[in-house]
């Protein structure tokens, strides 16, 4: 790589070694999924995956906390605690989603002697290995959807029902008669009905005997090696990513020695005419998509299209917050790889140009299509480009080359090239030819057209 290309500056500021804790804490932790009839043998399966591992801090979530209080006169010995009804599989779901997304959650506690949800909460915190264990953890597609590994453990009836007593009797103050009664009608036929059959959705079946330590072996090897991999990742994201926060902090800090510009205005901060992200929960939301975006193992041009189109509501946000008072017909909207822009109405002062990547193989592309649109609408005054992911020597050179043009802001990479592979190498489309897609640029088009016709909330 050219020397060139490992130093970046803001004004006299090299960003080379500037990193955010808060995008490496964000990204996606790997969420195991345990599932297996009752007393199967899950939770002593997790436990040693644990110990194996040597890990010092693992979230293990237990499907017993999301049961419902049943409801009031409830005859306790004719409810059936093993159908997915006596599960709150929503709640789970929101909890699970959270923790995926690095985000703390309250998660409620069940208690079986009680019969009921307590109030209180207890709150989890996400680790970069969670484990998700329950008679029904495949049955919810939500939430089989998010699992990066399923597991089920199998284990022979009588077995089974010998070490449910053994619990129930000693956990959870139950008599023996109602154990077996209980069993016999809800537990048995429960397993055969749901249970049994959510074996399908599992990568690896294990015994729940005793003697299972080959294939704890084997779960571990791939977990250490799922593991290192999310290390990598980290290392890669600490080394040639920035999010505008970090930009935002450095441009408003020290650049411009602390001062905003029309905060309460825009809702943005101006970085000679660079438009960063401001909102907090918007920018959490940005990393989110980002680490979908780049962290993906089976990357499409769906998917793209998704988290671009999302990117791009948020571009065209921050640019109707800068101008404020521009009527929608104002504006004229082109893509970088338009090939005409006769839409542009001729009384146009804004034009807004969606450029998905902004680097120095697009840059001249992005001149070049500023010019030739001013050119033939004088009345243009300022030109917003979109840019979804950009370097810094892209965006600050754009800058420099007219004053009327201005960046809006949502990804800043260091290297795009380090970018394009890390995307690339988890999409079967290379170099991103479906950038060019008619499909894909009209439907940028439509949503930064639908963007601009939306009447904010006052």
């Amino acid at each position: 790589m050219d020397e060139h290309k490992t130093d970046y500056y803001f004004g006299d500021i090299n960003l080379k070694n500037v990193h955010s804790e808060k995008t490496l804490n964000t990204i996606c932790p790997l969420l195991v999924g345990v599932a297996g009839g009752s007393a199967s043998g899950k939770t002593t399966l997790c436990n040693k995956i644990i110990s194996s591992l040597g890990l010092r801090k693992c979230l293990v979530v237990s499907f017993d906390s999301f049961y419902k209080t049943p409801p009031k006169g409830t005859d306790f010995a004719q409810y059936n605690f093993d159908h997915p009804d006596a599960i709150d599989f929503d709640a789970c779901y929101e909890v699970l989603k959270q923790l995926v997304l690095r985000q703390e959650a309250e998660m409620p506690q069940y208690s079986f002697k009680e019969h009921r949800r307590l109030e209180e909460t207890v709150k989890a915190v996400p680790t970069d290995l969670i484990l998700i264990e329950g008679i029904l953890a495949f049955h919810d597609p939500r939430i089989v959807a998010l699992m990066n590994l399923r597991i089920f453990v199998s284990c022979d009836d009588d077995i089974r029902l010998y070490r449910r007593v053994q619990r129930d009797v000693n956990e959870r103050g139950r008599d023996v008669s109602g154990i077996l009664y209980q069993y016999n009608k809800f537990v048995k036929p429960a397993f055969e009905q749901f249970i049994r059959p959510s074996m399908k959705h599992a990568n690896i079946i294990v015994p729940g005997s005793s003697d299972n330590q080959v294939a704890i072996n084997f779960i571990v090897q791939n977990l250490r090696s799922q593991l290192a991999k999310l290390e990598d990742f980290k290392a890669s994201m600490k080394k040639n990513f920035y999010l505008s926060d970090i930009l935002d902090s450095i441009w408003l800090n020290i650049i411009t020695d602390g001062e905003q510009r029309n905060p309460e205005e825009m809702g943005l901060y101006m970085a000679d005419q660079i438009l960063f992200l401001r909102d907090q929960s918007t920018k959490t939301e940005c990393i989110q998509l980002f680490n979908l975006f780049a962290a993906h193992d089976q990357f499409s041009k769906t998917l793209y299209s998704l988290v671009i189109v999302r990117f791009l509501t948020y571009a065209v946000k921050m640019m109707k917050r800068y101008n404020v008072n521009t009527p929608g017909n104002a504006y004229g909207i082109v893509h970088i790889n338009s090939e005409t822009h006769d839409e542009i109405n001729e009384s146009a002062e804004v034009l807004s140009l969606i450029v998905p990547f902004l680097y120095d193989k697009t840059e001249k592309e992005v001149t070049d299509k500023i010019n030739a649109v001013l050119s033939k609408y004088p009345n243009i005054k300022k030109v917003f480009v979109l840019a979804i992911f950009s370097n810094i020597h892209s965006m600050t050179a754009l800058v420099k080359s007219n004053p009327k043009i201005y960046i809006v802001n949502i990804m800043c990479i260091v290297d795009m090239e380090v970018l394009l592979k890390l995307l690339t190498s988890n999409c079967k489309v290379k170099d991103f030819d479906f950038v060019k897609n008619e499909e894909v640029i009209e439907l940028l088009m439509s949503t930064t057209k639908r963007e601009l016709a939306r009447k904010e909330k006052q």
